[in-house]
């Protein structure tokens, strides 16, 4: 969940691109890099360290960048308040590895911040919004995989 602005100063920023395609390009990454750098200038956080995850499903969260993020978090809980990402959906594609993340993120005093989604605060309606995107983040990548297992299934029987 969010903090208020004024009692944050310090965010580590978290970039994720699920395929090598769109890591060899470096618009995606880029773009959210650069979305998030924004948000933490608009919101007065100051940069820690970027971490960007290149080719990573976001289904599951052994990458290695997360991991080094998670590290990198838990050595310096006291001078990171935010993990920073261009939406919910590259932190974590799986509801409950997001929340299993916010929860170990919060035990540290560190909250998520979405640089394009409206969550702002700590309310009961920012934690419900925050939860429907959570899972629709998960719907999306079932839906995917659904229609990929489909194609093939469909190539093959061709």
């Amino acid at each position: 969940m969010m903090a208020m602005a004024s009692q944050r100063n310090c965010a580590v920023i978290y970039c994720r691109v699920s395929t090598e395609e769109q890591a060899e390009e470096g618009v995606s990454l880029s773009a959210q890099e650069c979305c998030c750098k924004a948000y933490c200038e608009r919101t007065g956080l100051a940069i820690r360290a970027v971490f960007l995850e290149r080719g990573e499903s976001g289904r599951t969260t052994h990458r290695p960048e997360l991991q080094k993020m998670l590290v990198f978090c838990s050595k310096n809980r006291e001078r990171v308040d935010s993990v920073v990402v261009y939406k919910i959906d590259r932190l974590c594609r799986n509801k409950n590895a997001y929340f299993a993340l916010q929860v170990h993120l919060r035990k540290h005093g560190i909250t998520i911040d979405s640089a394009t989604e409206p969550l702002g605060d700590d309310s009961p309606i920012t934690r419900l919004l925050e939860g429907i995107l959570a899972s629709v983040s998960e719907f999306e990548s079932d839906l995917v995989s659904q229609r990929t297992a489909l194609s093939m299934e469909h190539a093959r029987a061709a």
